[in-house]
């Protein structure tokens, strides 16, 4: 059975892909600005929440189907004249709309809004749909709607692009220059806005108070630091896995590349070298030189977060190293115990475990 020597963890080739698998995902969220498109969503639910009448549902679901039908053709109708009054729609609205048109419209641009919608119907006191009250209301619902679904197809888009991304980049035997401008690239794929290769115009990075290189130094600084990474630091790495040395000399062959990667990491935050993306590129590169060395790989999560800019402004890559050796560790560490309680992939792609 073919294996997989993790710093001296053997894993089955399945069980390694399944873990690096739950790892991408992880790790594919674990981006400043996936978690910032993730929380544009979680602000719309909150704003939809305030909106929502329980009881206005809670009536509508007792209907007959045919009130309910009748009810829903009224929401459909508002839903196209916000499409229209918002911009989404092209031209103006023709309030002698057939039926058919609308229905048509609504399915091919808002079929998610209805549910939503049944919980900001106005009723009369007879218990007749106020249609005029209701149209007030679609206003707000239309617009948190339409902006809760833009913000899910980013949030799921950017966290499709970065594992590509890291796909690409773990398939490669060699990362110069055009493959990281690739890898940036593939990042920002679903980005309107995106810029393909290094910055056009001089930036900063948020959140941390370090100076970044100008744009017109960018690509020198940037075949300095492949060079240096490639002449250098990894010339100068000792085997971590001789069997003959101590468990303290083992351990300080490991610190030491975790800080060469470390230097690496602050160094690329430093050039700044793109537009948008720098920090997914720099921890995808992190992530793919640990695998590639045997060793697991770094997830920073939110509650690290501070401490890492901090390293990263300090230009600390000591500090750094040691963030970055406990994350790989403790990954390692969860992996050794999924692997005990005899964890594995079924052919549905769902956890079981072993009955042996």
């Amino acid at each position: 059975m073919e294996q997989v020597n993790v710093y001296g963890q053997v894993f089955t080739k399945e069980m390694y892909t399944f873990l690096m698998n739950s790892f991408k995902e992880s790790f594919s969220h674990a981006s400043l600005s996936v978690e910032r498109a993730f929380e544009e969503v979680k602000n719309c639910e909150i704003t939809q929440k305030r909106m929502k009448d329980e009881k206005s549902y809670e009536y509508y679901q007792l209907l007959s189907n045919e009130k309910k039908k009748e009810i829903d053709e009224f929401l459909k109708y508002c839903t196209i004249c916000r499409g229209h009054q918002f911009g989404i729609l092209v031209g103006t609205f023709d309030h002698n709309i057939s039926s058919e048109k609308v229905k048509e419209l609504f399915q091919k641009h808002f079929p998610y809004m209805l549910e939503d919608m049944h919980y900001i119907l106005r009723f009369t006191k007879d218990g007749e749909l106020d249609k005029r009250e209701t149209f007030m209301d679609t206003r707000e619902m239309f617009r948190t709607c339409f902006e809760k679904q833009a913000a899910q197809e980013k949030a799921k888009n950017m966290e499709k692009d970065h594992r590509r991304a890291f796909d690409y980049a773990l398939g490669l035997k060699e990362i110069g220059i055009k493959e990281i401008i690739k890898i940036n690239e593939m990042i920002n794929h679903s980005d309107p806005n995106r810029e393909v290769g290094f910055k056009k115009t001089d930036n900063m990075i948020t959140g941390a108070s370090l100076h970044v290189e100008a744009k017109e130094s960018t690509p020198y600084k940037m075949q300095e630091l492949l060079r240096d990474y490639q002449e250098h630091y990894k010339l100068e790495m000792k085997d971590y896995k001789e069997e003959t040395i101590s468990p303290t000399e083992k351990h300080k062959r490991l610190l030491a590349i975790y800080e060469q990667e470390a230097l690496f990491h602050i160094h690329f935050i430093k050039i700044h070298p793109f537009a948008d993306g720098n920090g997914r590129t720099a921890r995808i590169l992190t992530n793919k030189h640990l695998i590639d060395q045997g060793l697991p790989p770094v997830l920073i999560t939110n509650y690290m977060i501070e401490e890492y800019k901090e390293y990263i402004s300090s230009i600390d890559y000591k500090g750094l190293a040691k963030m970055m050796l406990a994350s790989s560790s403790q990954l390692l560490s969860n992996w050794v115990s999924i692997q005990k309680l005899g964890v594995f992939l079924t052919p549905e792609e769902g956890i079981s475990y072993s009955t042996k």
